[in-house]
């Protein structure tokens, strides 16, 4: 999502910003686990399991993307986008029909 603010213009700057925003909320990611793992286990184990695999998992994509962002803006543009089209299939194969 933060990609699109690098390629450039005052536009895709704007969404991108506003994307990354929006899914780096509590209230946006947290609402379906709440629904999930009520009922699993310790009051907070769930949550905190999940949150502690989020943020390890934040913090190596940060440190991939800083070091992209040093050699090539290009590069990094690039990586965002293949890694985002990689989840899709993760994405559409855990997702539940209502």
């Amino acid at each position: 999502m933060l990609a699109a603010a690098g390629l450039g213009g005052a536009v895709p700057a704007v969404i991108g910003v506003v994307l990354w925003g929006l899914g780096g909320r509590p209230g946006v990611r947290g609402q379906g686990r709440r629904h999930r793992y009520g009922g699993a286990g310790p009051a907070g184990l769930p949550f905190g399991l999940f949150d502690t695999g989020f943020g390890v998992c934040r913090f190596a994509g940060s440190l991939a993307l800083g070091t992209l962002y040093d050699r090539s803006a290009t590069g990094l543009v690039a990586f965002s986008v293949v890694l985002q089209l990689a989840a899709l299939p993760l994405l559409l194969a855990v997702r539940t029909e209502r």
